[in-house]
């Protein structure tokens, strides 16, 4: 997707999903899968401000908190 080494950024993420978003309704998207790699806080609240449901893989021992 990315035509580089490594991770994509919080921008670059949130860029493909506002690309995704002008083609496909997000009314129409059930769940975006994502893994560990899409982990942040910058992503996680602009995702938090769409409709749409998520699910991330996460390492086993990953520290999880909400703010």
């Amino acid at each position: 997707m990315f035509n580089k080494k490594g991770n994509a950024n919080a921008r670059e993420r949130i860029a493909l999903m506002e690309r995704v978003c002008q083609h496909i309704p997000t009314s129409e998207i059930r769940a975006s899968v994502a893994d560990r790699e899409f982990m942040g806080r910058k992503w996680f609240q602009k995702k938090n401000k769409t409709d749409i449901p998520f699910v991330i893989r996460v390492k086993e021992n990953a520290p999880l908190t909400s703010r």
